[in-house]
């Protein structure tokens, strides 16, 4: 499954203690920092192009940046206990010219871009958006998490 990030956009991660996530990246991993070392367990392959986290307590949340050629990636990990699809390919999302509306609201509205979602706030209720401050149009990372204020919304 791809995984699309954005510059200076936070992507959200959902780890399992039972399965790692594998993050696979199109040009080798430089270097890796993580904000809780005691929470995340990270391997790298040989091809140095490959990440595989596994959590190692439940509940815990870290941030991870990575760094490759091709730019660095922002990361929030938490971990549940869900299961969800555990490989992806890490790619840089493009804007789009065209949405569509997938889910609405009284407090905003959420467009499918493609790559990207953009998420329309229409409520001074929403103050963070990816634990950053909310914004009236933001774009967000594709197949990753979105959190609203505490809670992560389902797509």
């Amino acid at each position: 499954m791809n995984l699309y990030t954005i510059t200076n956009v936070v992507t959200f991660l959902h780890l399992t203690i039972a399965q790692p996530t594998t993050l696979v990246f199109n040009s080798p991993v430089e270097y890796w920092s993580q904000s809780n070392d005691s929470s995340t367990t990270i391997y790298r392959s040989k091809s140095q192009k490959i990440l595989s986290l596994k959590a190692n307590k439940e509940g815990e949340d870290s941030s991870l940046v990575v760094i490759t050629k091709d730019g660095p990636f922002s990361f929030k990990l938490k971990s549940v206990r869900s299961p969800e699809p555990m490989i992806f390919d890490v790619k840089e999302a493009k804007p789009s010219h065209t949405y569509f509306l997938i889910s609405k609201n009284a407090d905003y509205e959420l467009f499918d871009g493609g790559e990207v979602y953009l998420l329309k706030i229409k409520s001074a209720q929403i103050s963070t958006v990816n634990d950053m401050p909310a914004k009236d149009v933001m774009y967000l990372p594709k197949n990753s998490k979105i959190k609203i204020n505490s809670d992560f919304i389902n797509l």
